[in-house]
């Protein structure tokens, strides 16, 4: 790994909250009470590097990811420690530098691949919406490389551009997600369960795209998920994440 990663995690602690009240069955006394699930977590990816989080259900993986580049959901929280990336404290930055930074530096693929696609919008724009933020390009040349992106990705480039997310499988909608990850070329990708509910010949079809992809531009990755075989295949380290901490940490060979 290099001496200088791409992306670090310090001391990152995370809170959930749940709602409680002094008397049962009472909604006007409920007040949110915040419980640390996430504990001082560390970790670092190098220039280039594949970096597997693994761990049981609910241990915490999906929560570090999320929160080490603040796009946590509602009922979590970051209470302490800050992220580097390229030199860039996330935490520091203003609205304007975070949404410019992660939009254009950090590729992110989720695990909800059709929930998280506006359904009331084509997936094509959507897919572009980084470089409509953040670049000049023209709206033809925009839409241009979201088409060479989608066949890049082994989808149909008029078809998926102008589709639906209820009218696209699972598979088909995280390839999708894929190639609007392309069109920033992102230096570091963060993938939380990217396979997850894919059948076995589709995920292996994604998962060789996204090792493709991350083999060609040099990008880092930090890669959630539960699977061994996944892990063995891309992960070049790994940590593994026990009840908020990450208790061990090296080569995928060791």
């Amino acid at each position: 790994m290099a001496a200088e990663p791409l992306f670090a995690i310090e001391d990152l602690t995370i809170s959930l909250s749940r709602l409680v009240s002094d008397r049962p069955g009472s909604a006007h006394s409920a007040e949110p009470e915040w419980r640390v699930v996430v504990d001082g977590a560390s970790l670092q990816v190098g220039v280039g590097e594949s970096v597997a989080l693994i761990g049981e259900s609910g241990s915490g993986k999906s929560l570090m990811a999320m929160g080490s580049v603040d796009l946590l959901t509602p009922g979590a929280a970051v209470d302490d420690g800050k992220t580097v990336f390229e030199s860039h404290v996330l935490q520091e930055l203003d609205e304007a530098s975070w949404r410019e930074l992660v939009g254009m530096g950090i590729g992110v693929l989720l695990q909800d691949a059709i929930g998280s696609w506006d359904p009331l919008d084509f997936m094509g724009y959507q897919a572009g919406e980084s470089l409509i933020e953040f670049t000049d390009l023209s709206r033809e040349d925009i839409q241009e490389r979201v088409l060479d992106a989608l066949g890049e990705v082994g989808l149909s480039k008029r078809r998926h551009f102008s589709a639906f997310a209820h009218e696209v499988s699972r598979g088909q909608a995280q390839r999708q997600m894929l190639a609007a990850t392309l069109l920033s070329a992102p230096r570091f990708l963060i993938a939380d369960e990217p396979l997850s509910g894919l059948d076995v010949t589709v995920a292996r079809a994604v998962l060789d795209l996204i090792d493709d992809m991350r083999a060609k531009r040099g990008m880092g990755m930090l890669l959630v998920t539960h699977d061994l075989g996944v892990v063995a295949s891309v992960a070049d380290r790994v940590a593994v994440v026990y009840a908020g901490s990450i208790v061990e940490d090296g080569p995928t060979v060791d």
